[in-house]
């Protein structure tokens, strides 16, 4: 349902992947209906937007060394500030800034990844009301952390 665009191929190059895709918009030329989000992604990119991909993968990171092992890429993402750092050209070269990012993810019993219904618990505490009574923001809390619980068991 958000799918802006599409790979079509994705190869390794040394430390680095190159992915070849297409952007999923319409084209009434050719009879195409594209994605909403591939519609609003070729309009941003017409008009001079730039933008990146950012990766979500899950894997077991050595806190020692770094190292990243049992790799399993969950999405791509086209964003306007990719989490990999901006794309720097130099000489007909391209090259990333890069920088190392890490996130827990919480999966059920069957191995499914409960990223959406996490994301949306964390933004409701974003919301708290700007209140110095504290009951009003336990309330709060507690309606969130009961809704997060229940997700889990649907």
């Amino acid at each position: 349902m958000r799918a802006s665009a599409r790979i079509l191929s994705l190869t390794e190059d040394n430390k680095s992947w190159i992915a070849e895709g297409v952007i999923l918009c319409s084209d009434e030329k050719f009879g195409i209906k594209g994605t909403p989000c591939g519609d609003v992604l070729a309009s941003l990119t017409n008009y001079g937007t730039k933008w990146g991909l950012s990766t979500r993968a899950l894997g077991d990171v050595d806190e020692a060394t770094g190292e990243v092992t049992d790799l399993q890429l969950c999405a791509i993402d086209t964003v306007t500030n990719p989490s990999i750092g901006e794309m720097v050209s130099s000489n007909g070269d391209r090259f990333v800034n890069g920088i190392l990012e890490s996130k827990q993810f919480v999966c059920n019993i069957h191995g499914e990844v409960l990223e959406e219904k996490f994301n949306k618990f964390e933004n409701s505490l974003k919301n708290m009301p700007n209140t110095c009574i504290a009951s009003k923001r336990n309330e709060k809390v507690f309606a969130a952390l009961k809704d997060f619980f229940k997700s889990l068991t649907v």
